[in-house]
């Protein structure tokens, strides 16, 4: 099978439009709690809460079957509970308890796909050509939110069960890689870079892992609590908080897709920076007054967002061989998903134990986080060194490059 690298990105890309489908369902919300009136709320929640919480198991999973499975036989497998899992509910929603079940087989297929994306990004690519492509990877994963979610709210307004045809759009996306990806070349990669079973992880890549972990534990209070400052302090309209969000969204597709052309000028000076700049984000939030500055807040926090998902992964796959790629990748969602899974219950404690309403105080508390965050991030980059020459993108031997693409590697451009 052959295929030339514009087929190639677009292909990966095409898998990362799958990776924040879960929030198709989060505007219908409201509306499958009055169709289910005798079930309470809390349980209605779980259809959006289940499937990031399933995001949390799943990625160090991926690695071990990555081990066993053809990674095109996985995605096919993914894609299988995706779509099941994402429709179903639409054709079978008389009870709460099989829709939860279906989300519960979405978040498999989630699971799957979003470290698949960023670790097909590393079979593929090297140098410059890397952290380019790691960066698309992380713009499109927040454009996905956003297509699903808006996709979502238009059909929920029609009719609270055809939310979950959103899913449908999911067959468009899986066509591409179905048809132009192909099977990573494994083997004659290790072999080149006699690296072949070395797979033990460096104690630096768990600290990466972990203040990643920390990162979005700390971000999610500006998802929990931007309705609660903008609606109960009337600074913005209902309406407006989607604008809100979007403009978030659009300082992480920027940052995201600038990643590569970043890196190259400062290099893993990315890696503490992404922290930094978020600190100023939360900050502005929590002193704003008016929804402009606080819109600005959340453009801040998402530049921050789209330099910190590629940096770290390029930061955490720099520390290992080829051969513990996969292995780092799982690590680092399996952090992401387990700390944003667990940030309202414990900001719901330290609330409770510091006597403070929801709102502006979590910002505060994420200030505070990412500060501490940043040190460390500075400290590890210090004391960690990638390996190979990692900073300066160099020549692929041929032995190194997939067979399917040794004759078009320089066909095209993306």
């Amino acid at each position: 099978m052959k295929t030339n690298r514009t087929l190639l990105k677009l292909a990966i890309i095409c898998i990362a439009m799958q990776d924040s489908g879960f929030g198709a369902t989060t505007p219908a919300l409201a509306s499958i709690m009055q169709a289910f009136p005798n079930i309470a709320p809390s349980i209605v929640m779980m259809v959006a809460t289940i499937p990031p919480m399933v995001l949390a198991v799943i990625p160090p999973i991926y690695a071990k079957l990555c081990e066993s499975i053809r990674k095109r036989t996985l995605l096919y497998i993914a894609a299988t509970f995706f779509i099941i899992g994402g429709v179903g509910p639409a054709f079978f929603n008389s009870n709460i308890y099989l829709i939860l079940a279906f989300r519960f087989v979405l978040g498999i297929g989630n699971g799957i796909v979003l470290p698949m994306s960023a670790d097909l990004v590393v079979d593929f690519f090297e140098g410059q050509e890397r952290n380019t492509m790691q960066g698309y990877v992380s713009a499109v994963t927040g454009i996905s939110g956003v297509v699903f979610s808006l996709l979502g709210g238009y059909l929920a307004a029609i009719r609270w069960q055809y939310c979950f045809f959103s899913y449908l759009i999911a067959i468009l996306f899986f066509i591409i890689p179905f048809l132009f990806l192909p099977e990573p070349d494994r083997n004659g990669k290790l072999a080149a870079q006699n690296n072949r079973g070395e797979n033990k992880l460096p104690l630096g890549v768990y600290i990466v892992a972990l203040i990643f972990g920390f990162y979005f534990f700390f971000l999610y209070s500006i998802f929990t609590n931007t309705a609660v400052v903008l609606l109960g302090e009337h600074l913005a309209e209902p309406s407006a908080i989607g604008l809100g969000m979007a403009l978030l969204t659009g300082g992480t597709c920027v940052a995201s897709i600038t990643f590569g052309a970043l890196f190259k000028v400062l290099r893993f000076n990315l890696f503490p920076l992404s922290y930094l700049i978020s600190i100023v984000g939360f900050y502005i939030c929590y002193t704003s007054h008016t929804f402009e500055i606080y819109s600005l807040g959340l453009i801040i926090i998402g530049i921050s967002l789209g330099m910190n998902i590629p940096v770290t992964i390029t930061k955490a796959t720099s520390l290992v061989s080829y051969a513990a790629g996969t292995k780092v990748i799982g690590l680092i969602f399996f952090t992401q998903g387990l700390f944003a899974f667990a940030q309202p219950i414990i900001y719901g404690i330290a609330l409770e134990i510091f006597k403070q309403p929801p709102g502006r105080f979590p910002f505060l508390i994420s200030t505070a986080g990412m500060a501490v965050c940043a040190v460390i991030a500075y400290l590890v980059d210090r004391e960690t060194v990638a390996r190979q020459n990692f900073y300066q993108p160099r020549e692929m031997s041929k032995a190194s490059i997939p067979k399917c693409l040794q004759n078009e590697r320089n066909s095209s451009t993306f």
